[in-house]
């Protein structure tokens, strides 16, 4: 997953600093908290968290702080086995009609 304050300017022109943190959502270790672009992995069992990352940047003489919900989608586990029973009704029905 990456996250992104590369769009972030300084009117004046002044360097930039970054600083990303976790606010909440499960353990997860950041590419680099200290630049204007992070990614992480989502943790395995993550399916259904969301993440809070807050994302600072500062001129040196002022800051802004911007917070980033990132939402996992929970993963459907049932698919498969709606696709195999899918499948096997028919072949239910044929030999309940031939035993009838």
């Amino acid at each position: 997953m990456n996250i992104s304050g590369a769009t972030s300017s300084d009117p004046d022109g002044d360097a930039l600093t970054y600083q990303w943190n976790r606010l909440s959502g499960p353990a997860m270790v950041l590419s680099s908290n200290s630049t204007a672009t992070t990614s992480f992995a989502i943790p395995e069992g993550a399916d259904g968290a969301s993440f809070r990352m807050q994302l600072t940047v500062s001129d040196g003489a002022l800051s802004h702080s911007t917070t980033y919900v990132v939402a996992v989608e929970e993963k459907s586990s049932g698919s498969f086995a709606f696709w195999l029973a899918l499948l096997a009704l028919p072949m239910a029905l044929l030999r309940r009609r031939r035993v009838m």
